[in-house]
């Protein structure tokens, strides 16, 4: 279900962007490293990636047409629900 609803967003910013370089980030609830895991498997299908440390993180960025200079995880310190968020800094691709 996970991947139905994951790749359901991903296919309309693909028609929205139009070629475009395209990023979305969201609370996905899943796991890059796990081989039935549904937003991973959205992802692969849809030509997006993930720039992960390898690290299980609950939220998560999908870049497509992007290159990822720098990614991070942050500690909430409490300010959220969940123990870490990501951060990342791209340069768009041009067409």
């Amino acid at each position: 279900e996970r991947e139905a609803q994951l790749g359901a967003v991903l296919k309309k910013v693909e028609d929205l962007a139009d070629g475009l370089p395209a990023i979305v980030a969201g609370d996905f609830n899943g796991k890059r490293t796990d081989a039935y895991d549904g937003p991973g498997k959205a992802m692969d299908r849809y030509g997006y990636t993930d720039p992960g440390t390898g690290k299980a993180l609950i939220d998560r960025f999908a870049i497509k047409r992007a290159t990822v200079l720098q990614h991070t995880v942050l500690p909430t310190q409490g300010g959220t629900d969940h123990p870490h968020a990501a951060a990342i800094l791209v340069r768009l691709d041009t067409k």
